[in-house]
């Protein structure tokens, strides 16, 4: 719209510029304050500026606006302004001048406020997220968890098709690639398209150790393309994963790409050079327990010589204090400085969510409800029903003695007969061989190695990846219940 202008009216001594009156000042003020959210502020009956929102705040300053008659007072000239209300908007797309992580299909960047609007296709989530709510999380919580999540977007027409998220550990970073489904054949096709762009530039350009990548095993297209570029097959868990694009019950595949100078200079770790320890052979899962009389205040299940219950604040307490005293309490051998409340708080804050991603509980003694450990399953998936158990054995008295076997398969019991699952994995360290020897102890498999995930003791130590589903825990034999003495 051309601008046209009146003549008279104040001027600023030292520009030369019209300025707003006081009134008018008050006007544009009240615009901004009612319509802050909209793109534009619309004209009312008394002729308001009509005024695009980002200029307004310019014009305030020194823009004469038309006034209406009835609102004249005083011998000053009435002035007139039409002003533009098209917002300038850049024709370039987004990925214009992206010189790296863009391809002929698809760029990748960070992800924005104004990505909102793709809710479902820049999240992957089961249930639905509504923009605003995905807006809020991008505004505040984005930036404070360890991942990094960025934007796969479609170059046709600057739209969120999918994300990518990485998650770094010291050494390894592990990433999540996603597109939404509803794009069919071509959804397939990008996530091939974003493994090729960002392995490369995660471990070559960054320089980066390892990365690695999970996917269906029927992602064929994504599984070839991280191959080509070099990535090896680490680890395979059969069965676990339910294939959105079959319905039937595929592979869970984890890929590894390495930094091509240190796999010349390091060892690499695999199922074939592993330190093993033990006959790797499977052992009766423990007679479960009854108790006569009243339970323990909390006990959920119970064995012959243990039980699992709640976590409260009590057993976090103690968990803090046995943390500080034995280096052997929690993986990687050191002692954890913590406190009752930071204790707490990490176990206890998840407890109000309808559907609990972590489920923990403290180990006691039967007899004389001493804390010796904790046992959790971890990241429940309750679409394909599975999750990763683990457990800490925190007073090395009750270590090698069976006490931790028992608690994790009252864990296992739960997992399955109560919670349903399918199946559990678990992770142990390359350098941990007892508590490989007790995974295999108690019914796991090995379904391979993860080269390269954290600092051990001069060491780069891998992660085992274990396996063990319902139907090969119930056909595990059973040890039977030791006979009641008889008076």
């Amino acid at each position: 719209m051309e601008r046209v202008e009146g003549s008279g009216g104040r001027e600023g001594a030292e520009h030369g510029r019209p300025i707003l009156d006081s009134a008018a000042s008050r006007m544009a003020a009240r615009c901004v304050d009612r319509f802050a959210r909209d793109d534009t502020v619309v004209a009312s009956k008394t002729n308001a500026p009509l005024v695009a929102l980002g200029e307004i705040r310019e014009h305030m300053a020194h823009s004469p606006i038309k006034r209406n008659d009835d609102h004249h007072q005083g011998d000053r000239p009435i002035m007139t302004t039409t002003i533009d209300t098209t917002t300038p908007t850049s024709t370039e797309p987004g990925y214009a001048g992206q010189t790296f992580l863009a391809s002929d299909e698809i760029s990748i960047r960070r992800i924005e406020k104004a990505d909102a609007r793709f809710s479902m296709s820049g999240r992957a989530s089961t249930f639905p997220i509504s923009p605003a709510v995905t807006e809020e999380w991008i505004t505040s919580d984005l930036s404070k968890g360890r991942e990094s999540w960025y934007a796969i977007v479609r170059k046709a027409d600057d739209r969120v098709v999918g994300s990518c998220v990485f998650h770094p550990h010291r050494v390894n970073t592990e990433v999540k690639v996603t597109i939404d489904p509803l794009f069919g054949e071509a959804a397939a096709r990008w996530k091939a398209e974003t493994i090729r762009l960002v392995l490369p530039w995660r471990v070559d350009e960054t320089q980066a150790m390892s990365v690695s990548v999970t996917l269906d095993g029927d992602e064929v297209e994504a599984i070839a393309a991280a191959i080509d570029l070099g990535a090896r097959e680490a680890a395979r868990t059969p069965g676990l994963i339910r294939s959105p694009r079959t319905g039937e019950w595929v592979d869970q595949v984890c890929l590894v790409y390495l930094n091509r100078t240190w796999q010349d200079r390091l060892p690499v770790p695999t199922l074939g050079n592993l330190v093993r320890s033990g006959t790797g052979e499977p052992r009766p899962v423990p007679a479960k327990g009854t108790w006569e009389g009243a339970p323990s205040r909390g006990a959920i299940l119970v064995g012959q010589r243990v039980y699992l219950k709640a976590v409260d604040t009590d057993d976090a307490s103690e968990m803090a204090r046995l943390g500080r005293i034995d280096p052997g309490a929690y993986p990687g051998g050191f002692r954890a400085v913590n406190n009752a409340e930071n204790m707490a708080h990490r176990r206890l804050e998840d407890i109000t969510q309808r559907l609990r991603r972590d489920i923990g509980f403290a180990v006691r003694l039967r007899g004389d409800d001493r804390l010796i450990g904790e046992v959790a399953v971890l990241g429940v998936d309750y679409v394909n029903q599975t999750g990763e158990t683990a457990s800490w054995m925190f007073d090395p008295d009750f270590r090698g003695s069976g006490y931790g076997s028992e608690a994790k398969h009252l864990l296992l019991e739960y997992c399955f007969d109560i919670l349903g699952l399918r199946a559990v994995q678990s992770r142990v360290s390359t350098e941990n061989a007892r508590s490989a020897a007790a995974l295999r102890k108690q019914g796991y498999r090995e379904a391979g190695v993860i080269p390269w995930v954290e600092l051990d003791h001069g060491f780069l130590s891998g992660d085992i990846i274990f396996h063990l589903s319902a139907e090969e825990w119930r056909a595990l034999p059973r040890a039977k219940a030791p006979e009641r003495e008889t008076a």
